[in-house]
């Protein structure tokens, strides 16, 4: 006789409770009690719990020391957490509580909570490693590599961040006090049970990354993993040296040298130092003797910024203002990958002057799109890693090879020319997780932290490397009459000084502060330093090396840097902001260094000249000072200008902008009446929306 429809609670009964006795209860028994067995104990208590507990209390510790989060997205970090791990707990029970099969749902359990494992490990590896919440949405956008909306943040996401939080206290509301609807038919309610399971096994499973995001080595999550279990587990920092005799330069070949013609226009040559923090050079800081000859000499011939600051500690966001001298959009997405630059940018300016340009990288082109970018920059031709000859050369992280796989198709490039030309090359060696070739000699330059030390190794690879490409320009015979620029994208930090790991969220020093340099053989420069640059001041300055006066150009006033060469340049402080709207946001006035929190951390202010590595928070005692510094590092003029350019471009932008913001970022705000809040205004196209950041 069927059981009666409604409520009914569950009883779980322990597997060593059988007896005689308990056999004759359960026979007149409610089919709603369950066998509940120790290979069950086993799999929640012995095995789900430590593991959420570890992780779980690593996530959070790290977190609120370090992360910038407001009360929102700390909710929505404890959402993880439960859909992570809460939630696959509460599955074991309903499954194995309201199935009557036993080896399917429990295959089914312990591969779900496997996989969510293991992207929690991740996570937190991430966490720990950068100082943020794994950005999972970066996959989306790049298996999507079109578009503005991404997966993560459509409107379903969106309520996901509202809606699941309830969902989950519900369900351990319920599933915790064993209630549970029951229809007449129990069997095709089993199934309903497993189809909801099954559904949202799908809805907390994480993206995974898309064909456009393959790697030439394994997923760099892999590597923050490894990075993360060897700092915290191990502690090794033990240092093994390298024995191998190196021959730096041997792969660079040799070329019969040809006579150059005589041009009118001298050529450009852009090279950026992938996560070249000033620091970690000796031509900025004495401590680091020997580890880059190479800059320190073509510095001395040259032209330095004794101080010079990237704009957002993201490359392609950096690359940007190099390359078009305009303040980055400092919202998630790369909007210059789909719109192209409100700026004239270096490319598209001297093609219009007869230049052949080409742009060159040894990391692939796959990660965010940079094949779009580079095209929307204005280069001819792409050289990317991925497309080049990797016969005797190795990986240096999980983006590409070792920069001097970039030699042999310059070369091949530069037998083509005849007339001026730029070229640009992004290097990738010096990118986590920081390897050199094994035929590369390697030096113990910090033996206190391992990883520092391989990607100091990594900056001595790259200086050689400069050291080789100059010398491929000097055997085609085109040195001379060429303009070598050479320029950090940002920093890197090791958690030595501050506890942040890498970029992105950091604008400590070692992140901020980026080498800046001007080799120019056949020219006399009229300076030879200049105190205080930004990121934003490269491309005025080398197109005035070039006789081309930037202020005069089509669209120049939505340049924000100017000439260092002009002969009046003063620059009052440079802006830098976090990879995030509203996340973190510095100003430098050349003594004083200013950090804009928008959390609930408090405002940073520190004394450069006595205090360089920024160990002493001096807000407290100069709050004038602050007021004044805060006011520098407003986003809102950036956010309306580039709001009131991509409108005009796209109709349709205004009503999908918050569609394009993370789901992170939208998380990220304050009260109004806090003093560190930003108004958000919504812009208009209108005639006075420039700014000239610091001139």
């Amino acid at each position: 006789m069927p059981h009666s429809c409604g409520w009914h609670i569950d009883m779980f009964v322990p597997e060593n409770l059988h007896s005689v006795a308990f056999d004759q209860i359960t026979t007149h028994a409610s089919p709603n009690i369950m066998l509940f067995r120790r290979t069950d104990y086993f799999l929640l208590i012995g095995v789900l719990l430590p593991i959420l507990a570890y992780c779980a209390w690593t996530k959070w510790a790290v977190v609120s020391a370090i992360t910038p989060l407001s009360g929102f997205a700390l909710m929505d970090f404890l959402r993880q957490q439960i859909g992570y791990f809460g939630l696959i707990m509460l599955w074991s029970v309903f499954i194995l509580g309201a199935s009557q099969w036993l080896w399917l749902p429990r295959a089914f359990v312990l591969a779900v909570a496997g996989y969510l494992a293991f992207a929690d490990l991740i996570d937190s590896a991430t966490i720990f490693n950068t100082g943020a919440l794994s950005p999972y949405y970066i996959n989306h956008y790049a298996a999507k590599a079109v578009g503005l909306i991404s997966a993560s943040t459509s409107t379903f996401a969106r309520l996901n961040f509202i809606a699941l939080p309830l969902l989950m206290l519900a369900s351990a509301t319920l599933i915790g006090l064993r209630w549970y609807f029951r229809s007449c038919d129990y069997r095709r309610t089993q199934h309903y049970a497993f189809a909801s399971i099954l559904l949202l096994a799908w809805v907390f499973v994480p993206p995974l990354a898309g064909a456009t995001d393959r790697n030439l080595a394994r997923p760099s999550y892999i590597y923050h993993l490894e990075t993360f279990i060897e700092r915290n587990l191990f502690n090794n920092t033990h240092l093994v040296s390298a024995n191998k005799a190196s021959d730096a330069q041997a792969r660079a070949g040799s070329h019969e040298t040809r006579a150059q013609e005589s041009q009118e226009k001298p050529n450009l040559v852009v090279i950026v130092l992938e996560s070249v923090s000033a620091q970690a050079t000796s031509l900025y800081n004495p401590h680091h003797t020997g580890l880059t000859p190479y800059l320190e000499s073509l510095a001395a011939q040259g032209w330095m910024a004794k101080q010079a600051y990237t704009v957002v500690p993201h490359t392609s966001k950096a690359l940007t203002a190099i390359n078009c001298g305009k303040q980055p959009n400092p919202r998630f997405p790369i909007y210059a990958s789909l719109f192209g630059s409100p700026a004239p940018c270096l490319a598209d300016i001297l093609n219009e002057r007869g230049y052949t340009t080409a742009y060159f990288q040894s990391p692939v082109s796959t990660f965010e799109n940079r094949a779009a970018l580079v095209k929307q920059l204005g280069f001819e031709t792409f050289f990317r890693g991925e497309n080049m000859d990797t016969t005797g050369y190795q990986l240096a992280n999980y983006f590409g090879y070792e920069d001097n796989i970039m030699l042999q198709p310059s070369k091949d490039w530069l037998k083509q020319q005849t007339g001026p030309f730029f070229a640009f090359y992004l290097t990738g060696t010096t990118h986590h997780p920081y390897w050199v070739p094994t035929d590369f000699e390697t030096h113990t330059w910090d033996a206190s932290d391992k990883e520092h030390n391989d990607y100091l190794n990594a900056v001595h690879y790259l200086d050689q490397f400069v050291e080789n490409l100059l010398k491929t320009y000097k055997e085609a015979g085109f040195y001379e009459n060429t303009v070598f620029a050479i320029i950090g994208d940002h920093g890197e930090s090791f958690g030595l000084l501050h506890p942040r790991m890498q970029h992105n969220v950091n604008l400590y020093q070692e992140v901020m502060q980026i080498p800046m340099l001007i080799h120019a053989p056949g020219k006399k420069l009229p300076i030879k330093q200049t105190e205080l640059v930004s990121q934003t001041d490269f491309m005025p300055s080398i197109l005035d090396l070039l006789g081309v006066d930037a202020t005069k150009l089509e669209a120049a006033e939505q340049i924000d840097g100017r000439s260092v060469f002009s002969g009046h340049f003063s620059r009052s402080h440079a802006l830098s902001y976090c990879w995030y709207e509203n996340w973190c946001s510095a100003a430098a006035d050349g003594r004083y260094k200013y950090i804009q929190n928008y959390d609930e951390r408090p405002e940073e202010l520190y004394d450069l000249r006595n205090d360089p590595a920024e160990t002493t928070n001096i807000a407290s005692q100069h709050p004038q000072l602050v007021e004044v510094m805060r006011a520098k590092t407003n986003q809102d003029l950036i956010l309306q200008q580039w709001d009131a350019w991509l409108s005009a471009k796209d109709p349709d932008f205004q009503q999908r902008r918050d569609d394009t913001i993370g789901p992170v970022t939208r998380l990220l705000k304050l009260p109004e009446d806090d003093p560190r809040h930003m108004l958000r205004m919504e812009a208009e196209p209108a005639e006075n929306t420039q700014t000239k950041n610091g001139s």
